[in-house]
């Protein structure tokens, strides 16, 4: 998408990149930014306030940075399917409306760690593209899966006037995902 969007023609371009997870989806995101602002891209970042990530990305320079609300290291590991369910109810909630701030004006939103929760609903709602981006391709169990992102991401939909989910994989990982092994 983000080359259809044309690196090329009408520069420059504007990127989010949205992470909510730890320094392994922090850290590749800040290497793309650099990547992308090499390639004339303005770029923007969201991603956890951890003082860890504010100052890998800081290092990185140049990207501005949009802090979340919440901690990455402030969440605990859930313990049942329940808690599971609700967690990515609260990662919506800890993620959405910064995210849709930081999109205005942008062209692409390309998300990674668990940021599919809310990064997909704010690029369709702002009519930007969308990518989402896997470090290391891996699912949950399908029925954990569907059942932990079906009924809170699509009750968050309804609420913003977005259908719902439909096909949980393809919402999480978009029908084209970038994998980092990929040579692009």
């Amino acid at each position: 998408e983000i080359y259809t969007l044309s690196l090329h023609d009408a520069l420059p371009i504007w990127v989010l990149l949205s992470t909510y997870g730890s320094r392994g989806d922090v850290e590749p995101m800040a290497a793309l930014a650099v990547q992308l602002q090499g390639l004339g891209a303005v770029v923007r970042v969201c991603a956890p306030p951890d003082e860890e990530f504010t100052g890998l990305l800081a290092r990185a320079g140049g990207a501005e940075v949009v802090p979340f609300p919440r901690a990455w290291r402030s969440w605990q590991r859930p313990g049942t399917p329940a808690e599971q369910i609700a967690r990515v109810a609260q990662f919506i909630d800890a993620q959405y409306d910064t995210l849709a701030v930081a999109a205005k004006d942008c062209d692409v939103l390309v998300a990674t760690g668990m940021s599919h929760s809310a990064a997909r609903s704010v690029a369709e709602r702002a009519g930007i593209a969308y990518r989402y981006v896997m470090f290391s391709p891996s699912a949950l169990d399908a029925p954990l899966r569907d059942a932990m992102i079906d009924v809170p991401v699509s009750a968050h939909r309804a609420s913003i006037g977005l259908p719902p989910v439909g096909d949980v994989l393809e919402f999480m990982y978009t029908d084209h995902p970038w994998v980092a092994a990929d040579p692009v």
